[in-house]
């Protein structure tokens, strides 16, 4: 296949929990750690069955998936035989017992394994079966979790002379002097970073099998069908909340009826010739994950903290956490893996999939890691205007619901509150139009001008009286009180499902326990800064 890498720099380990990349000694920033040569690389177009997926206009995640399938089931006849041999199964919630998906109640990610799996057993009886004869649905499930965890983002090229200018924007088509100048945080695009990560936007938790244009194409349907959601807000035909279907919430956006292969096959580039497809990648993949920053801090979040609130950057704790260990390059027709900080000797240098909290780790890769920074809980809009038409009636959220649709920015139908207990943008402006009084939504127009004048008070009280009621209702979802599940993390195997399901459980919790503090920080001594609107 021509994959090569540093024999004299780095080895490969096998572990417990699957395989890791040591150095044999000590590796230098700019460092070849290893080449992969794009046609070692496994994607729909030049697998056994890439005719069969281009003729059904496949794509995204389906398409590898059923790419990964096929190539499994010819055994050693695969080109890709013995790469796909060597992989360890992710150990996602996807393969766990009912019993043990009960362990992730209340959490961020509760349902979404039944949901992907019922997704699976539709793609498996309409495509899976038709496509790769005598497979059964369990070796389906497995190329998806593989897909899941292992997938990268690899570019395609055009053959046309028309598309040879290159966008050296594009993630992992990057220069040399540029990767090796990054070493920080504002090296978003450089790290292996794996594919899924684009199925997380800001914190959203999506499948792990996510491709909107098929297994899920008829309950968007028949949302779009029953419920306004651009003028009208979240509102159905008959007044009523439009109610979530499979995991999926309520959004102020308008769902747009998209073509399956326009959304999903990404036949369409916007940059001149270069196309991103998910590609599995030899030896990339065996680089484990590091918490580390990837992405320029979030440029406004809503913080309490001591006697007041404030507008700051979501640091995270970046200052404290490790630099970028590897970046990768297009060479020609190769990808390049290098190291982009030093590595000493016996010391396993890692990978870094993407600031992703526990629930994403757990979802797509079958691990957490303890004191994650970038953790997350997530409040459903249809939660939130729940709670405010009980105070104040459905006419009122109606009414204000149309104009945050006009105002708000890439709303998906949930928010995010993070590690720190900071709020995004988005949410802090609906809240503060939610529980805008009748004299001050008057006067508000669609503009930042007059968004900015709502929020300069901060988090009205009546805003942190409904965060502090869906807290509340929050944390009596989960299956144990936090002080039962510190108890109970004690004594369970490290490692184990039941471990991970602890470790998520707790995170989210301690979040939602620090919100419920908002109270007692907002008193009539709170000290409040003028608030600064300002890009994601």
């Amino acid at each position: 296949m021509g994959v090569t890498w540093n024999r004299e720099g780095i080895e490969f380990v096998t572990r417990t929990n699957g395989f890791g990349v040591v150095a044999k000694r000590d590796v230098d920033a700019g460092e070849t750690l290893a080449r992969v040569p794009m046609d070692a690389c496994l994607t729909a177009k030049n697998c056994c069955v890439a005719e069969q997926i281009a003729s059904r206009k496949l794509g995204g995640g389906l398409a590898l998936s059923v790419a990964i399938a096929a190539e499994r089931a010819r055994g050693k006849a695969s080109k890709w035989y013995e790469y796909l041999n060597a992989m360890e199964m992710p150990d996602v919630p996807l393969r766990w017992k009912p019993e043990e998906l009960e362990e992730l109640t209340g959490t961020t990610i509760d349902g979404l394994a039944s949901r992907d799996a019922s997704h699976i057993r539709e793609d498996y009886d309409n495509i899976f079966r038709e496509v790769i004869p005598n497979i059964d649905q369990t070796h389906a499930l497995e190329a998806v979790c593989l897909f899941s965890s292992r997938a990268f983002g690899a570019s395609a090229r055009r053959n046309d002379a028309e598309t040879s200018d290159r966008n050296a924007s594009i993630p992992n088509r990057i220069d040399r002097d540029e990767a090796l100048s990054v070493g920080n945080a504002d090296g978003c695009s450089l790290p292996l970073q794996n594919l899924n990560c684009d199925f997380k936007q800001q914190g959203k938790i999506a499948g792990a099998y996510s491709h909107p244009g098929l297994a899920s194409s008829s309950q968007t349907a028949d949302m779009r069908a029953n419920s306004k959601c651009t003028d009208q807000g979240i509102y159905a035909e008959d007044g009523s909340l439009a109610e979530p279907e499979n995991g999926m919430g309520s959004s102020l956006s308008d769902y747009d009826q998209v073509s399956y292969d326009e959304e999903e096959s990404g036949s369409d580039s916007e940059d001149g010739g270069v196309e991103q497809e998910e590609a599995m990648v030899p030896i990339a993949d065996m680089f484990n994950h590091r918490v580390a920053a990837v992405n320029p801090p979030p440029q406004y979040h809503v913080v309490m903290e001591g006697a007041g609130q404030f507008v700051r950057e979501g640091t995270a704790g970046r200052e404290r956490l490790p630099q970028l260990q590897i970046g990768i390059l297009e060479e020609d027709d190769t990808l390049v893996i290098v190291a982009l900080a030093p590595a000493l000797l016996g010391s396993e240098i890692w990978n870094t999939y993407g600031e992703l909290g526990n629930a994403d780790l757990l979802n797509r890769y079958g691990f957490t890691a303890s004191h994650n920074p970038f953790d997350t809980v997530c409040i459903q809009m249809e939660d939130l205007v729940h709670q405010v038409e009980e105070r104040f009636g459905k006419r009122w959220c109606r009414r204000r619901t149309r104009l945050a649709a006009r105002v708000l920015e890439d709303v998906d139908g949930s928010f995010d509150i993070y590690g720190d207990v900071s709020l995004e943008k988005n949410l802090h402006i609906l809240l503060e139009l939610l529980h805008a009084p009748e004299e001050v939504f008057a006067t508000l127009e669609p503009t930042e001008e007059s968004i900015n004048a709502l929020l300069e008070g901060g988090l009205s009280k009546e805003s942190v009286d409904t965060l502090m009621k869906i807290a509340k209702s929050q944390l009596n979802c989960y299956p144990h009180s936090f002080q039962e599940d510190v108890e109970l993390f004690e004594t369970v195997k490290a490692g184990s499902r039941l471990h991970h399901a602890l470790v998520l459980r707790m995170s989210e919790k301690r979040i939602w326990k620090q919100v419920l503090s908002y109270d007692s920080l907002h008193g009539s001594q709170v000290k409040r800064r003028k608030l600064e609107i300002q890009g994601h």
